[in-house]
């Protein structure tokens, strides 16, 4: 959108020019993007894409939160990515049953696996209720009367339909309210997935690349009153295929975006929050897969924190990258330059948008170090070791337990909320882990900006961070399951664990920090807070809501990339890529023998890309053609889409997916799970009345 001058952006009312970007919300497809979906190849009605029973609104769920998956019959049976698995995995992952390596397939519905504490939401219907909260607010637009008019219309739908969970969410400067019902399927149990080596092949090694050979799929099923559950409409599968410029779309729950990033945001991100992330867990990365490679066990239960964590450091590697080469600071700022002259244009705008801009620069620079600090503070406190997540959890728990404070939590539920912190846990790896990061962050920060956990090693352990955390692990109860289980049968627990002292240190000094920040950044802050108020009005029909974990909908074509070094790379793979990387001495590129002996004697199409707009949480999105007919199966994007969390680019962002007859095929012919295609393709074709 930051192409377009002012004066277009201004009086621009219909999408022709920049409509196949955006995730859009499908309460809006109707007034918004029916015209131009139709010019780029959608032969259905948008009634058959958002509606009641059977739209195909209804085949696409959020998964466990993470990802999205779809219905693909009419026994329940979901479609998602192997990468969203992880938890599955790890739940059944043993050495007698290594699912990393064979994979997992269910020879009967009575063999699928129920995995704790996963679940799916459907959207039963999406209902535009902004007439509805618009009379009941009034003239009154504080977000006080805007809650409680919110949760009246919630309420008189939770009573017409009590089974589902009512959800509204707001947009556009609290001008549009999306209501949202939902079910939500506790029993999902898994169907079978591929071994990682077939499922992941390339590794991290083609991870945000194109071109790419994954088959990257996982089949799960939802149930209800333990039978398999009954959705109101499922995909069909393409018959057709598809082609280069046919139409694409997808939809899913894409996690967060912020396309209307300032440039100072955009700086803060690069420059104070990415560097810490790519060194902390780039350290992290380096250790864990050391432990991994020595140890299956340890392999096992650290694969998918490993893999997840590698997913957001070469991001952040990526992100900066384009950031510097797409100059996306430079083209927020000249944004910006035309936003402010478009309100210095007119009176009202300048007293309802006045000039942020000034603040906004400021930003960037007031607090730099001490964003960095928090950074350093997140990434390498809380999210690379896992004591200090338990002790901060547990704490309370084992607290209100043993005080009796909260008397509905039995002994039975605390050692099932213990075991599910220690489910994958080593004390050893943990301990590796911790040592390497207090070592990095103090060769990092200023004294003045560390925790005072540091002056207790200085005086205590005689500067030796080492010994330090050997007396952190020996003598805290929160690095061992036995221990804390121990402090719930003796009803007590110690006030002055070390690990507790150490959380206290850390978030002690991570408040003041915090406070330093948001003083430096108040006026700023108000500035941020004004400048997208006023780009709702700037950009008009060029303005669309950010992504927020709902379900959207993006569109676009599938397209060939053309990379910064000119070269001209297909929109489609096939196996025959597959044997010819099979031929390096890269361990990611392992061919497994059975996928050989299939390959070798015919091709198959294996991933294709569209230049439509994704991003994390989009996961196991389901790719459609012009007919709503299930094309591929959403993985990855492409290194040159690292920025689209704020910044979209058509010539470069590009969606990656998995062939759905790649899917079918290893599922038949590598599996030999026929059941399952035949599940999947009967009544494709005959939905209607279901």
């Amino acid at each position: 959108m930051f192409r377009f001058l002012a004066t277009i952006l201004l009086f621009f009312t219909t999408l022709s020019l920049f409509a196949d970007e955006g995730m859009w919300l499908l309460s809006s497809l109707k007034g918004f993007n029916e015209s131009r979906m139709k010019e780029l190849g959608l032969k259905i009605p948008i009634e058959e894409i958002v509606g009641g029973k059977g739209a195909l609104s209804n085949a696409v769920v959020s998964f466990g939160g993470i990802g999205t998956g779809s219905f693909i019959s009419k026994e329940g049976l979901i479609l998602t990515n192997y990468h969203c698995s992880y938890s599955a995995i790890s739940q059944y992952n043993s050495q007698e049953n290594n699912m990393l390596d064979n994979g997992y397939w269910a020879s009967s519905k009575e063999k699928e696996l129920r995995v704790k504490g996963l679940s799916i939401v459907i959207n039963k219907e999406i209902i535009d209720v902004s007439n509805e909260v618009v009379t009941l607010i009034k003239d009154k637009h504080s977000q006080t009367d805007i809650a409680l008019a919110t949760k009246s219309i919630g309420d008189k739908y939770k009573l017409k339909y009590n089974a589902l969970k009512a959800q509204i969410k707001s947009y556009k400067n609290n001008s549009i309210f999306i209501l949202y019902l939902q079910e939500v399927c506790e029993d999902i149990r898994l169907v079978g997935l591929l071994p990682k080596k077939v499922a992941k092949f390339g590794g991290e090694t083609d991870n945000w690349q194109w071109p790419r050979y994954n088959a990257d799929f996982a089949f799960f099923r939802a149930y209800k009153n333990n039978l398999p559950y009954v959705p109101d409409a499922f995909l069909r599968i393409s018959k057709d295929g598809y082609s280069k410029g046919d139409f694409a779309m997808s939809l899913g729950y894409p996690g967060t975006t912020d396309r209307q990033a300032s440039s100072s945001k955009v700086y803060e991100i690069a420059h104070c929050q990415n560097p810490p992330l790519i060194e902390i867990r780039s350290r992290m990365l380096s250790v864990i897969d050391g432990l991994m490679k020595e140890d299956q066990n340890i392999r096992n239960m650290y694969y998918e924190r490993w893999s997840n964590s590698a997913n957001y450091y070469k991001n952040a590697v990526g992100m900066n990258d384009w950031i510097s080469y797409l100059d996306v600071v430079g083209k927020k700022k000249k944004l910006e330059a035309e936003f402010e002259g478009w309100v210095k244009k007119d009176h009202r705008r300048l007293v309802e948008y006045a000039s942020p801009l000034d603040y906004l620069s400021r930003q960037a620079i007031s607090d730099s170090l001490y964003i960095q600090a928090i950074t350093y503070f997140s990434e390498a406190f809380s999210n690379s070791y896992q004591m200090l997540r338990n002790a901060s959890m547990l704490d309370s728990w084992i607290d209100n337990y043993c005080t009796g404070k909260r008397s509905f939590m039995n002994k039975k539920d605390f050692i099932k909320n213990v075991s599910n912190f220690f489910g994958s846990y080593n004390t050893g790896v943990d301990k590796v882990v911790t040592k390497a990061m207090f070592h990095l962050v103090k060769g990092k920060l200023p004294s003045n900006l560390l925790p005072s956990f540091y002056e207790t090693i200085d005086k205590d352990f005689d500067g030796n961070i080492d010994r330090y955390v050997d007396y952190l692990f020996d003598h805290s109860v929160y690095a061992d399951p036995v221990k804390v289980l121990d402090c719930l049968n003796k009803m007590n627990y110690p006030k002055n664990d070390p690990a507790i002292l150490l959380n206290k240190s850390i978030e002690q000094k991570r408040q003041e920090l915090s406070s330093i920040s948001n003083q430096l950044r108040r006026d700023s802050n108000k500035g941020y807070q004004s400048f997208q108020k006023g780009l709702v009005d700037f950009l008009r029909a060029e303005y669309y809501p950010n992504a927020d974990k709902s379900l959207r909908l993006s569109y676009g074509i599938v397209d060939d990339l053309k990379k910064r070094d000119g070269k001209i790379y297909p929109f489609m793979t096939s196996t025959s890529g597959i044997l010819e990387k099979s031929k390096s001495e890269n361990p990611d590129y392992y061919l497994d023998p059975k996928l050989k002996s299939l390959i070798s004697t015919q091709s198959v199409n294996t991933c294709f890309i569209t230049n439509g707009d994704v991003t994390g949480g989009n996961s196991g999105s389901p790719m459609l053609n012009g007919r709503g007919e299930l094309i591929g199966l959403v993985f990855d994007c492409n290194w040159e889409s690292m920025t689209r969390d704020f910044n979209y680019d058509i010539t470069l962002n590009r969606v990656i997916c998995a062939d759905i007859n790649y899917i079918l095929f290893l599922t038949e012919k590598y599996a030999n799970v026929t059941y399952l295609t035949d599940e999947i393709l009967t009544n494709q074709f005959s939905q209607k009345g279901m």
